[in-house]
């Protein structure tokens, strides 16, 4: 437990806070998509970016409102409603989830999100799984390779260790557990992907949104360059989000990482001309409300600066959007949002 411990101590620091977010995200996936006995990340990293998406849920829901807004007459909503109405429906329906645990999770994970009481001991008791499941020196391993996400560098180290300590030098027996976890936390360069991937690993179809997920616009470009991108558009099925949400998504929580709302908007530019498409298919939310939800004074500029570039695309203004810049304080925020509106 001295290696938890280690962890906590180091939450308060930026990088590390966004590397316990990700690794926990994983962990919490596991308990509700568990296949089997084997816990290999392979099995669990779809599910995590839809943990990791659907987050968003109870932040955006009225406390008071979380179970009528499903079932109320839908000519009774307002655009935005129905629309969150129809993303948490895709979920429940995607998940099997019942109503009220979906909202459960959805509370569990968002006190995760947010470094709660429940980080610590989800990470002792997924460790105790992996205990039991693969013996002492696996699980001590497999945590240790999570935990130093941060470090692509490390992680090729704990590896290499990892496969001298068994005979196994060269083998190749990690490349996949590898490869997920350079994507899942987006520390990984374009050309170890590749030499994974030449290698026999295969590239996750949804690693265009876990890339967004974590801001890396620059690996996806690589990749469609490199024609190893099959799917730029997957959406994931529970809430038909893409890459595109998902890298609103990051701006909107990681602001800081563009150094500029300029950088913000190629970032978006890019994704399109990778063959991301900025349209929900499935009637939800869709990027565009993204953009105009959640809005702080940290993030504004760079969210202002990916409406733009949304509208400038040719995205269509639809009612929900003029709701939710409504929803926001009187204020230049607002009144900048409702003429960049109105001019369309």
């Amino acid at each position: 437990m001295h290696r938890l411990d280690t962890l906590a101590s180091q939450g308060a620091n930026h990088l590390i806070q966004k590397i316990l977010i990700a690794v926990v995200l994983l962990i919490v996936a596991s308990f509700l998509y568990q296949k089997g006995t084997d816990n290999d990340f392979t099995d669990k990293r779809p599910a995590v970016r839809e943990i990791a998406a659907t987050k968003q849920f109870e932040a955006e829901l009225p406390e008071s409102k979380e179970d009528e807004i499903v079932e109320t007459d839908e000519l009774a909503m307002s655009e935005l409603d129905r629309k969150r109405a129809q993303m948490k429906k895709n979920a429940l329906n995607t998940t099997g989830l019942t109503d009220a645990e979906m909202d459960g999770e959805l509370r569990f994970a968002k006190d995760i999100m947010s470094g709660g009481e429940s980080t610590e001991r989800v990470l002792s008791d997924w460790y105790s799984d992996n205990l039991d499941a693969h013996g002492a020196d696996e699980a001590n391993f497999r945590l240790g390779l999570a935990l130093h996400a941060s470090s692509w560098e490390e992680q090729k180290k704990l590896v290499a260790e990892r496969e001298s300590a068994l005979g196994a030098t060269g083998s190749g027996i990690y490349d996949q557990l590898l490869l997920d976890l350079g994507v899942s936390h987006g520390q990984i360069p374009f050309e170890e992907i590749k030499a994974l991937y030449d290698r026999g690993a295969m590239i996750p179809e949804d690693i265009a949104y876990t890339l967004a997920a974590n801001g890396r616009s620059d690996l996806i470009v690589q990749l469609s360059q490199s024609r190893l991108l099959a799917n730029p558009n997957y959406e994931q099925p529970a809430i038909g989000k893409n890459a595109i949400g998902a890298l609103i998504e990051h701006a909107t929580y990681f602001p800081a990482d563009y150094q500029s709302p300029q950088d913000a908007r190629k970032a978006i530019g890019a994704l399109i001309a990778a063959g991301v498409v900025p349209v929900s298919v499935n009637g939800g939310i869709d990027p565009l409300d993204d953009a105009l939800a959640h809005i702080s004074a940290q993030n504004f500029e760079i969210k202002y600066a990916i409406a733009q570039r949304l509208l400038e695309h040719g995205v269509p203004i639809e009612q929900s959007h003029r709701e939710l810049v409504s929803m926001l304080p009187a204020g230049a925020q607002r009144q900048k949002l409702e003429e960049l509106l109105g001019g369309q």
